[in-house]
Parts: C-alpha cells; sequence; structure tokens
C-alpha cells in the first residue's frame, strides 16, 4: 500500500498534497501542535481528526461521544459546523442535524427494515430540490443502492431515478460497484480491496452522506458495509492507494490517499 517514488520521479514531478476542501498544503510540511479535546475512550474511538497537513490551511474536527460510547457529535472547529446523532434502541442512527454557526440548516431522517439495515433516507441537496436513496439487500448484504431526485424541473415535487449502482461482496467487504443510469445503461465501474485491519470509520460513515466531514473516500454511507479497511479503489481503471500509519497503541493516527496527480491526507488524535 506505501508509495514508492524513484529519485527521478521527484525529481520532474510535483506533487500536490490535496485536502477535501483545501488544497494548499505542502509534501515535507511538518504537523503542527494541534489542541484537541483529550478523553478516557481507547481502542478506535479518536477524539478528532485534521485534513491535510499545515492547520492554518486546513480544516480540524472533533468528536464526542455518548455514555454508549457511540459518536454524539462532530464539530467542524474551523467553519462552525456541529453535526449531530439521534440514535433507536437497536443503536441505528436516525436522526442526523446539522448546526450551522448556531443555526438549524439541516435536518435528514434514516430509515430502516426489520433486521435493522438501513432501507432509505432523503436529503434535501444543496439547490433546493428534493433526493432519495434507498437501499436493497441480498441475504442481508447490500446488491442495490438506487438514487432518485428531480428530473424534470415542471414537477418539482416528483422524484424519479437518476442512478442505481449494484455491488458485489466478498468476505464483508464490497469488492465491485456498478453504476447505471435510469435507462439501464452502465456509466461506471469500481473496484475494491482491502487490508486485513478493522474499518474503524463505520461510525462516521452516517454523518457523512454529504461529504460534509471530507471522508469520503473512507467514510460514504456504502463504506458503513464494509468490515475492513480500503488498500485500493479503482474507478473506471485509474487506481487510488490508501496507505495507513499506527502508533504505538495500535490506533491509526494517518491515512494518506494516493492517486494521479493528488495526494489526500488525514491526521487523527486520541
Amino acid at each position: 500500500m506505501k508509495m514508492r517514488f524513484t529519485a527521478c520521479l521527484l525529481f520532474f514531478v510535483a506533487v500536490i498534497i490535496v485536502s477535501c476542501k483545501k488544497e494548499m498544503s505542502t509534501p515535507d510540511a511538518q504537523p503542527p501542535v494541534v489542541t484537541v479535546p483529550t478523553a478516557s475512550a481507547n481502542g478506535d474511538q479518536f477524539v478528532g481528526w485534521r485534513q491535510g497537513l499545515p492547520e492554518a490551511y486546513d480544516t480540524l474536527f472533533k468528536v464526542s461521544y455518548d455514555v454508549n460510547k457511540r459518536i454524539k457529535s462532530v464539530e467542524n472547529t474551523t467553519y462552525g459546523s456541529i453535526y449531530n446523532a439521534t440514535y433507536d434502541g437497536a443503536g441505528n442512527l436516525t436522526v442526523f442535524t446539522q448546526i450551522h454557526k448556531g443555526v438549524l440548516a439541516l435536518t435528514v431522517n434514516f430509515k430502516y427494515n426489520a433486521d435493522n439495515l438501513l432501507e432509505e433516507f432523503d436529503p434535501p441537496m444543496y439547490s433546493g430540490s428534493k433526493s432519495r436513496y434507498t437501499y436493497q439487500y441480498t441475504n442481508g448484504i447490500l446488491s442495490r443502492k438506487t438514487y432518485y431526485t428531480v428530473t424534470n424541473q415542471k414537477y418539482p415535487t416528483t422524484l424519479n431515478i437518476w442512478r442505481y449502482y449494484t455491488y458485489e461482496a466478498t468476505n464483508g467487504n464490497i469488492t465491485s460497484r456498478k453504476e447505471y443510469d435510469s435507462e439501464n445503461k452502465l456509466v461506471g465501474e469500481t473496484t475494491f480491496t482491502y487490508t486485513n485491519d478493522k474499518n474503524i470509520f463505520r461510525s462516521l460513515c452516517m454523518f457523512n452522506f454529504i461529504n460534509d466531514l471530507g471522508l469520503y473516500d473512507v467514510a460514504s454511507v456504502e463504506k458503513f458495509f464494509n468490515k475492513n479497511l480500503i488498500a485500493t479503489e479503482t474507478v473506471n481503471g485509474v487506481q487510488r492507494k490508501f496507505s495507513y500509519t499506527y502508533n504505538e497503541n495500535k490506533q491509526l493516527t494517518g491515512l494518506v490517499v494516493s492517486y494521479p496527480g493528488a495526494i489526500r491526507t488525514r491526521t487523527w488524535f486520541y
């Protein structure tokens, strides 16, 4: 998983360090001292993360937990947004809210089937239009996701299929995703490989359904269904590689996602 660069390549190619919403880091910049909350949490219960390298150029997030060690809220301290979660008795995230600079900006409800598998959620789009995602399963394993949105402005309240995705999974991980348009035409294909390490980002996936946390590469709703961490992701023939670093307590502290022309970095705190 780790990148290897020859001296010749380093001489001729400038690697751009990219964070999710900021793109101004340099490869050899040293991470500054960052003040994050302390917690008595153990294992993979991180208390915050930073996108990119120099703090001045990037985004810092802080995480808090409830008494059941579930993520209660995520705060974007750079842009003033707080993302809150409400859970049902089975531990499913049922209500998500975003508070931006003290004002309620977004509420999304998640629905589950009798087996406590995600069935539907209806996130509003930034344009104000409605949208809907539905999920189907085969023997308890995700097999299809369907995306509905407004496709005819003459009928602004009518949702139609825009895209749907089919999945194949092996050993608890999605290994293939195919994307189709509303006319059943294949428009994209993605394959995945995995490490042997536990997917510690599952608890963040439902918070990141519109990528406000900038973690779509490792924590999107569909990645909630994965048991392990992604090693490679190949989208229409273009591959991304994922490299992870750990501290002496075997806690994940760093992530580098590399693909042609860019590198994305994350740093986690405990």
